[in-house]
């Protein structure tokens, strides 16, 4: 998918929301491509490097977890800051995203990643409180639906691992998954998975809740499950 196309993208679903501050893509635009992964967060933490949704910019060969900064100015790709009193030191979060993707033998830029929701938020509880939060997630979900499509993983990794729809991105994929039928969990270590169908993809999805990164590291038992189960599992990726 080019810019063009995808700014039209979120320009059609996202119509309602484009004045409101997050942040869209946590990859390149470059990531947009048949791959074996798609990360999904639940939404952008209130902070100084969100942008309105109508003005999000893009990058290429571009991590949010590698290339920007998450605890002083913001840039939005330290790579083109030459003077700043920012150290750009990297989060608890964007580390452990970082060593996950270690697992996966995957660079951050080849990892497609977004969160669910696009607009910002304090915590999840005033996301979660919006009383437009069920048509605020029926349009992000329609941006997904879209990268779904082109990109084909074959594993949705959620930051965060609780099955109830007004907690993490694991919880709603879990709700879509289940219109089409009974979705059974599998736990794993600090983690748990599950398959199932979501219409307009061709084949069965499986997703992984990880416990967020913010709150704690992947554990021995998961590791060793990503390292056996989801890094074999990459033969679009280079």
């Amino acid at each position: 998918m080019d810019e063009r196309t995808f700014r039209s993208l979120i320009e059609k679903e996202m119509a309602e929301y484009l004045s409101e501050t997050g942040w869209i893509i946590y990859s390149g635009i470059d990531a947009i491509k048949q791959s074996s992964f798609y990360v999904m967060g639940l939404n952008p933490k209130r902070d100084n490097a969100n942008r309105p949704i109508k003005d999000c910019p893009t990058f290429s060969s571009w991590s949010a977890y590698q290339h920007q900064c998450w605890k002083g100015c913001g840039a939005p790709d330290i790579r083109t800051v030459t003077e700043t009193s920012c150290l750009h030191r990297k989060d608890n979060h964007q580390n452990r995203v970082l060593e996950l993707f270690s697992m996966l033998n995957q660079r951050p830029e080849q990892v497609f990643s977004a969160n669910a929701i696009f607009v910002e938020s304090d915590d999840k509880y005033e996301l979660f409180n919006r009383p437009d939060f069920n048509q605020l997630w029926a349009a992000c979900w329609r941006v997904h639906r879209t990268l779904l499509s082109i990109i084909q993983p074959q594993w949705i990794i959620c930051l965060g691992k609780d099955p109830s729809p007004k907690s993490s991105s694991f919880g709603l994929l879990k709700r879509e998954l289940e219109r089409n039928g009974v979705v059974r969990l599998h736990e794993i270590g600090n983690g748990r998975w599950m398959e199932g169908k979501i219409d307009g993809i061709q084949k069965p999805l499986k997703v992984i809740g990880l416990h967020h990164p913010s709150w704690a590291p992947v554990d021995g038992e998961l590791e060793e499950f990503i390292k056996s189960n989801l890094a074999l599992a990459s033969p679009h990726d280079s």
